[in-house]
């Protein structure tokens, strides 16, 4: 591997969360895989993976070396810098010459760049509708881990009473129905679900990523935006936990299930910041660093986040201890409401991509026209 592919994938210190450097890595990976075909850049592609391997095989969201390219378009710009090639080809039938032009390599990245740019202004609107979801699902799961343990609760109390012979007990005629020479028939079921083994909430299905009956462009969706939506949802989600951390207290919204009602605002105390902090620390490699080997692991840190049990702590107000029972799920549902502010910024944003093109393709056209 040659040190310039050294330098793609980069290491070290968490970069501050943006999406431009997050778009320019998954443009250069679809370029790879979505080649046109009988396009002369079907053979410069691989020059592409020649320089870059490791990236097209990396999924994780600090593929770009922010301090070798500082700005999104320091790439394009040390591109079209770059002296064309020559590629001899076997082709089976003898060898033929192609020649490698940096400035087609540059449009073709730009044309994926921009329609990914497209795919996440939408994508990124349905990362805010996601907090809805996820709470309700949450909320019912709840319910019925509640119902259940319940449940579980009183056949051990009625199982007690009937062994140490108590018939009084109200209930315990109908337990006792059906019984055969005074043995009950009465069976303890396990749990329908458990909270060990069930996630906290159901995954959100990502049909739309695939077609969207509501889109007219007829744009065939990216190979890879699966796979961009996965590391986008995490990018936003580490953002949003950037954010809160950065201050010491956090206003968000809390919105009833019903649309009529007002909005209700909560405050995140020290307690509870301190506490995400340190639930952050310990998890940031996990979840938010390096290269990651599977899919989902925003919902994965948000679950674990919202299942934690919760557990009672102490907070001086004017010299006083004051407990404070702090509610994981409470303090996750903040999380989701940041990162629903963050995909609305980033969906104006990303709405802006394609016009920055502009001063790239005047580089690209002037080295094609050989000015």
């Amino acid at each position: 591997m040659t040190s310039r592919a050294r330098r793609l994938v980069r290491s070290g210190k968490e970069p501050r969360d943006t999406m431009r450097p997050l778009v320019w890595q998954e443009a250069k990976k679809t370029t790879k895989h979505c080649p046109p075909r009988r396009s002369p850049l079907k053979h410069p592609l691989k020059m592409i993976k020649k320089l870059s391997s490791r990236l097209l095989y990396y999924h994780g969201t600090s593929g770009m070396n922010v301090t070798v390219f500082p700005t999104w378009d320091a790439y394009f710009r040390q591109l079209l810098e770059a002296p064309g090639k020559e590629i001899t080809i076997d082709s089976g039938r003898g060898e033929y010459v192609i020649d490698i032009e940096p400035a087609r390599i540059c449009s073709r990245i730009l044309s994926v760049r921009n329609q990914i740019s497209k795919e996440w202004e939408k994508d990124l609107l349905a990362v805010l509708q996601m907090k809805k979801s996820i709470m309700h699902s949450y909320r019912e799961r709840e319910a019925r881990r509640n119902l259940e343990a319940q449940a579980e609760l009183e056949s051990r109390r009625v199982e007690k009473k009937e062994k140490e012979g108590d018939k009084d007990i109200e209930g315990l005629k109908e337990e006792r129905k059906g019984t055969v020479k005074g043995e009950s028939k009465w069976v303890r079921v396990a749990p329908l679900m458990s909270s060990a083994t069930t996630p906290g909430f159901d995954r959100q299905p990502l049909f739309f990523l695939e077609s969207d009956p509501y889109d007219d462009s007829g744009l065939v969706a990216s190979p890879l935006r699966k796979s961009s939506f996965d590391l986008l949802l995490l990018l936003a989600t580490r953002e949003a936990l950037r954010r809160i951390l950065d201050h010491k207290k956090v206003n968000w919204e809390v919105r009833s299930d019903n649309e009529n009602s007002a909005a209700k605002s909560a405050v995140l105390n020290a307690s509870q910041i301190s506490f995400l902090k340190q639930f952050y620390e310990e998890r940031r490699e996990k979840y938010f660093l390096g290269r990651y080997r599977r899919y989902g692991l925003a919902d994965d840190f948000v679950e674990e986040l919202m299942t934690h049990p919760p557990r009672m702590t102490t907070m001086i107000r004017r010299k006083e201890k004051i407990p404070v029972l702090l509610d994981p799920a409470a303090i996750a549902e903040a999380v989701l409401d940041k990162r629903g502010e963050v995909a609305t910024e980033w969906a104006k944003e990303a709405s802006l991509f394609p016009g920055e093109h502009a001063e790239i393709q005047k580089l690209q056209l002037n080295r094609m026209m050989g000015l």
